[in-house]
């Protein structure tokens, strides 16, 4: 059960760096498609991927709703201290590119201003982190993805 909760939080950052960023955006090879933005008409996408941040660092730190509770953090010993500076880190720097933005997710990828590239590689490197640098140090296999395959 633990790894399925190391992978999910893996799959949610993939999930919003390929399916909520690079298809609606059209980063690299593909043509933006603003049909494909979550949550388009209520333009909440910026904030989806906000809440699922938060998502990610609840998890990981073991906060639930100001409670506190055990995370996935608790397990990284203490001399692998770096692993949990880097997932925090991550984790800031995604949350700080989304908060630059003044409209809608929407509005910035027509603005075509660079923010979706920096907000590409910020996700990307919170996904690196936790799929190679805290899944190797807690011994958890990365599994598959709904949103792999062919």
């Amino acid at each position: 059960a633990f790894s399925e909760v190391v992978n999910r939080l893996g799959f949610t950052a993939e999930v919003m760096r390929e399916a909520k960023l690079e298809k609606p955006a059209g980063l690299g090879a593909r043509e933006a498609d603003l049909t494909l933005l979550e949550s388009r008409y209520s333009q909440r996408s910026i904030i989806d991927m906000m809440d699922n941040l938060t998502g990610i660092e609840d998890v990981y730190s073991g906060n639930y709703h100001a409670e506190p509770g055990f995370g996935v953090a608790d397990f990284v010993s203490e001399d692998a201290r770096e692993i949990d500076n880097s997932m925090r880190e991550a984790t800031a720097a995604v949350r700080d590119v989304l908060g630059s933005f003044d409209g809608t997710l929407e509005e910035a990828i027509v603005a075509e201003d660079g923010k979706m590239e920096t907000l590409y590689e910020r996700i990307k490197e919170l996904q690196r982190v936790i799929q190679v640098d805290l899944s190797n140090h807690l011994g958890v296999v990365v599994t598959f993805s709904e949103s792999d395959g062919d």
